[in-house]
């Protein structure tokens, strides 16, 4: 995919895109304030930043899980265990990439461990982050995600898709593109939408659209 393509389709991901220019922002501010003190962390969160601009840029949501992640897994190292700034990046990152679910679970417990043997906390403390890391769990999972989902957002070349599928024809008819180009397409709007399958993305447009032409 070029360059603009790939542009195309992030900024067809309105959150994403403006996610990927405020992390440039972000940079450029922990850069700026790096001359105003000697507190190394800032070289380490200006780079984390520019890391996770160019991955939503390059991979769109999976880039952002990622590069947003391994962020979530060194801020354990740096920050206070009454701070839950880590666990809040890692729910963001499934929530955009629900796949990523056991394993982001997973090695944020195997960081944990580990960085809170190096912190010296004590078993109170444990216990209050757990705690703490389960009601923002169940907040997201019970307030958040349960809204109604919104406006489905779509590239050019997703609606083209979406049109014609809408209409009654197969991936195959589909001319302007091959059968795997039409598949990565709708791949692409099904991971951006939250949508479950292709059925479900395919009647949210519809009823979006009411008629097709």
């Amino acid at each position: 995919m070029s360059l603009k393509k790939k542009y195309d389709a992030l900024k067809a991901d309105r959150a994403f895109f403006i996610i990927c220019i405020i992390h440039l922002f972000l940079a450029f501010f922990h850069l700026v304030y790096s001359f105003c003190t000697d507190y190394w962390q800032c070289y380490v969160r200006a780079g984390f930043c520019l890391f996770i601009a160019l991955s939503i840029f390059l991979f769109r949501r999976p880039g952002f899980s990622v590069s947003v992640l391994l962020y979530a897994y060194t801020l354990l190292y740096f920050n206070n265990f009454y701070n839950y700034t880590s666990f809040v990046l890692v729910i963001f990152a499934i929530i955009s990439t629900p796949k990523f679910t056991i394993p982001a679970l997973v090695l944020y417990g195997a960081n944990l461990i580990p960085a809170l043997v190096y912190r010296q906390n004590e078993l109170p403390t444990i216990g209050i982050h757990v705690l703490n890391c389960a009601w923002i769990t169940i907040f997201v999972v019970l307030v958040i995600m349960k809204k109604a989902p919104g406006t489905l957002q779509l590239t050019d070349e997703e609606t083209h898709v979406l049109i014609q599928l809408a209409d009654g024809k197969l991936q195959k008819e589909i001319k302007e593109y091959s059968e795997n180009q039409v598949t990565q397409i709708i791949k692409n709007a099904i991971s951006r939408n939250q949508c479950k399958s292709k059925a479900e993305l395919i009647n949210r447009f519809i009823k979006e659209n009411h008629k097709m032409p």
